[in-house]
């Protein structure tokens, strides 16, 4: 028998800045050619990626800094299902699915 001991430091975490990239709302999602991503709360985003449903990268795109509304243009694609992948400057991520009709 032993002892397992869990210590918590509150300021290694924070959940103000993970839960603020899921503030992000990506519309209109099934899509057609073109999607908007909102970002109210002007989170620096790195870059956003698409992925196919076999885990391939179909789209990446840098953004900058200060853009609180983006539109992307998806009529390079083919019809089906993907993979949204948001990334902050900081290393948080969303991850979403993608449906383009």
């Amino acid at each position: 028998i032993g002892t397992l001991t869990f210590t918590y430091n509150s300021s290694t975490l924070s959940l103000n800045q993970i839960n603020a990239i899921e503030s992000i709302k990506v519309f209109p999602n099934p899509a057609k050619n073109k999607m908007t991503i909102s970002n109210t709360q002007n989170i620096d985003l790195k870059t956003i990626k698409i992925y196919n449903i076999l885990g391939h990268l179909v789209k990446n795109i840098s953004v900058n800094n200060g853009v609180n509304k983006l539109e992307i243009n998806l009529s390079s694609l083919n019809k089906g299902a993907y993979l949204l992948h948001l990334q902050s400057i900081n290393g948080n991520t969303k991850t979403e699915k993608l449906i383009i009709n």
